[in-house]
């Protein structure tokens, strides 16, 4: 049986690993600007070919990523059915055994990756009463069992 705490840590990294690659993807999308075409024969630095370069390598690196993506899109849905149910509505998960707050608080600190500053101000609490409803929050993920029927 996996614990809360080791599941989500896992959800925090996916959800990280996925900003960080989408990040980094949009930043070589940027570089592609869109020139006028030439259509001289010679081909100089600068020209359409160089750009032709940089959206070739950032396919082959959206290509290479892909997959890891979609399993760290895969883990972070698992998340967020033990958080808010099956139709992630707060019909079932944590949310509907425990209340809205301690969803709300792992789903800030796991899933947006929410440093304790950030979950306290986007929560309206102090900083200590964020990081006590993360702690409850995963207690209560393990005695609920909501992570036993989980295969990641």
């Amino acid at each position: 049986m996996i614990k809360a705490e080791t599941f989500f840590q896992a959800v925090k990294c996916a959800s990280d690993e996925n900003s960080r690659a989408l990040a980094q993807i949009m930043s070589m999308q940027e570089t592609e600007d869109v020139r006028a075409q030439s259509y001289s024969s010679s081909i100089a630095p600068g020209s359409n070919s160089d750009v032709m370069r940089r959206v070739d390598k950032r396919i082959d690196m959206e290509d290479r990523l892909n997959k890891r993506l979609e399993n760290n899109y895969k883990l972070i849905d698992i998340a967020c059915t033990v958080l808010y149910g099956e139709d992630q509505m707060g019909h079932g998960g944590l949310y509907k055994l425990k209340g809205d707050v301690y969803a709300d608080v792992l789903s800030w600190r796991y899933l947006h990756c929410y440093g304790w500053q950030k979950l306290a101000k986007r929560m309206g609490m102090s900083k200590s009463t964020a990081q006590s409803l993360v702690k409850e929050g995963l207690g209560y993920v393990d005695e609920l069992g909501l992570l036993d029927e989980v295969n990641w």
